[in-house]
């Protein structure tokens, strides 16, 4: 709480973030004249002072939680260190405000374990508070070593800053972490929303009581399956190259790739192999050598890169009697942000007819990504039982996919 103070001091005196990070820690590294140094120390003292007593109680707690979950890390036991996670916790090192894939303590146990077992954490406080809603805010500089450590060098060593942890204290009376984020750039925007006070976003999963989520407020999320979103998370542990990106596809080279290349396997083992080329824009042989990556997640994965490729429908659509009625939904599985894809074919045959009034697909009609149009579907009069027909969709191409069609087998049962 020192550093809120000190920030709105450091703003009117012309000073830098940098200066306010640096005003109650090492004031003689504050290049300022003596007045100035003396006005930061006098708000740290009167911005504590001002504290209600629980609010200090509270962020001394996280403060020693903070502390345990780092030296949990430093254990290298992924399941201590998941024990000062909620359960609906939000922990990233991407951006994934819109797509929202990363949710879940075990979503962030599947991508951090890897890291938790082969690097060392430092978690350094920049400054903490307390919301309205009680979550306590922490910016935080991060430093990650990755192990080996030779002769008291670590193979490599990442910084991030800032970042910042949500801690909400939970029925039990424990604190644990329920929003993360290492994306310097979405962690400022939290930190900034912390600063204007807005207000917190009611949590979405089943707690025994009720409690605030410390979460950014939520957005619509995409349809992948969940091996998709592992598959991404070794990505970001283990190719570097796009660092769990893309957080939609097909909105970049790399993931466009992808989805070219997965799509047009046949199968699970299919991929495998594609998964050994290179012009995946990485080398994937770490995540090929991991032993939870089976043939029958890659079929899903594979499945969902058809999906984003060409668009998704059903396979089959039965009609219950002559005058049933039928829906059909048309899905672009691509990212919200890229251009919407273009209906390029509907074509039905066989005894069947669409209801053009009622259906929103159209011939040379667009659909958004993340997005659906209706085809509203039933037989042609006279039709008689076990009558079968199909429909035929297609969307246009793009650079970097070339959709193919897709078929949807109708059926009036007997």
């Amino acid at each position: 709480m020192f550093f809120a103070a000190i920030s709105v001091l450091v703003r009117d005196f012309g000073g830098t973030y940098a200066d306010a990070r640096v005003g109650c820690s090492s004031p003689a590294k504050v290049e300022t004249t003596m007045i100035r140094r003396l006005g930061l120390l006098a708000a740290c003292v009167v911005t504590t002072m001002l504290l209600p007593i629980s609010a200090r109680a509270d962020e001394a707690a996280v403060r020693r939680a903070t502390q345990a979950l780092v030296e949990a890390w430093n254990r290298h036991d992924p399941k201590a260190w998941s024990a000062f996670l909620a359960e609906d916790v939000w922990y990233t090192e991407t951006d994934d405000s819109l797509y929202q894939r990363q949710k879940g303590r075990d979503a962030a146990v599947g991508r951090f374990s890897y890291s938790v077992e082969n690097s060392d954490l430092q978690w350094e406080i920049v400054r903490m508070k307390t919301r309205p809603d009680g979550v306590v805010s922490v910016v935080l500089v991060e430093r990650i070593s990755v192990l080996p450590r030779t002769d008291g060098k670590y193979k490599s060593v990442f910084t991030n800053d800032p970042v910042i942890a949500r801690w909400r204290r939970d029925a039990d009376g424990r604190w644990r972490v329920v929003f993360f984020t290492s994306h310097s750039g979405w962690a400022l925007a939290e930190t900034k929303k912390d600063d204007e006070g807005v207000a917190a976003v009611a949590a979405t999963a089943p707690v025994p009581r009720p409690v605030a989520s410390g979460a950014p407020a939520s957005a619509a999320t995409g349809s992948e399956p969940k091996e998709y979103t592992a598959f991404w998370g070794r990505m970001a542990h283990n190719c570097n190259y796009c660092h769990g990106r893309p957080p939609g596809l097909p909105s970049s080279e790399i993931a466009s790739q992808i989805v070219a290349v997965g799509a047009a396997t046949a199968d699970g083992a299919g991929l495998r192999a594609a998964m050994r080329r290179q012009e995946l824009g990485g080398v994937m042989d770490l995540l090929l050598a991991d032993p939870d990556l089976k043939d029958a997640s890659l079929e899903a994965i594979r499945r969902y890169l058809v999906d984003v490729r060409d668009g998704a429908v059903p396979d089959r659509l039965v009609f219950d009697g002559p005058d049933s009625i039928r829906e059909l939904q048309i899905r672009n599985e691509r990212s919200s942000r890229d251009a919407p894809a273009t209906i390029a074919l509907i074509r039905i045959s066989g005894p069947f007819a669409l209801d053009s009034k009622l259906s929103s697909c159209r011939n040379g009609g667009t659909i958004n990504g993340q997005s659906t149009c209706r085809l509203v579907l039933r037989p042609a009069p006279g039709t008689s039982a076990r009558a079968e027909g199909s429909l035929e969709f297609q969307l246009a191409p793009t650079p970097g996919l070339d959709p193919q069609r897709r078929r949807t087998s109708l059926l009036l049962a007997g």
